[in-house]
């Protein structure tokens, strides 16, 4: 389809480091969501943020990396070459910055690479009307709800999206009754 052309999408490195316990270091106490100023990665959130327990023993840091080069295939291509150790060690020496001790309570570590994750914005693709075409290409009975279809993958585009199909649907399911 050669209006998928301005799709572009970024691969990323999810981890989970599987740790026996809370890592320490210098710098604002450990968080949900942890960003440091000295990574080129995303951070990283602590997947148990939501349990309960006085003193947590372990947890799973999930770590994440974007690599946002101008050309994704090639950056694929090179990505892919690297083996599960070399990620898990990308990733180590990343969270070393911030918790010195980490590797003495690393239980595990476990390294997915996307190939396709989300969209990127680029210049001239949020105006440039191809994304309109691919949804004007299908019948009004398709409503599309993911986030790539606004050009920008957060949160809010891929609600707004998914609340515009649902009201969609309704409209259309009270039109039917009231014609039924």
């Amino acid at each position: 389809m050669e209006d998928l052309d301005g799709f572009s999408y970024s691969p990323w490195l999810v981890s989970n480091v599987t740790v026996d316990s809370l890592p320490t270091g210098q710098g604002a106490p450990l968080s949900w969501d942890n960003v440091s100023v000295h990574s080129e990665s995303l951070g990283y959130v602590v997947a148990t943020h939501q349990n309960i327990a006085v003193h947590p023993k372990g947890t799973v840091l999930m770590h994440y990396w974007l690599f946002p080069a101008p050309d994704s295939a090639a950056e694929r291509r090179r990505l892919g070459a690297r083996s599960a150790a070399e990620w898990a060690e990308l990733v180590l020496d990343d969270l070393e910055q911030v918790h010195p001790d980490i590797r003495d309570h690393v239980v595990g570590v476990e390294c997915m690479l996307h190939a396709h994750a989300m969209i990127r914005p680029r210049p001239g693709f949020m105006w440039h009307g191809k994304r309109q075409k691919i949804v004007d290409r299908f019948p009004k009975s398709i409503q599309w709800v993911h986030s790539d279809l606004s050009g920008i993958s957060i949160f809010e585009e891929a609600y707004v999206r998914g609340t515009k199909a649902a009201q969609t649907i309704a409209s259309a399911r009270r039109a039917n009754a009231r014609a039924g």
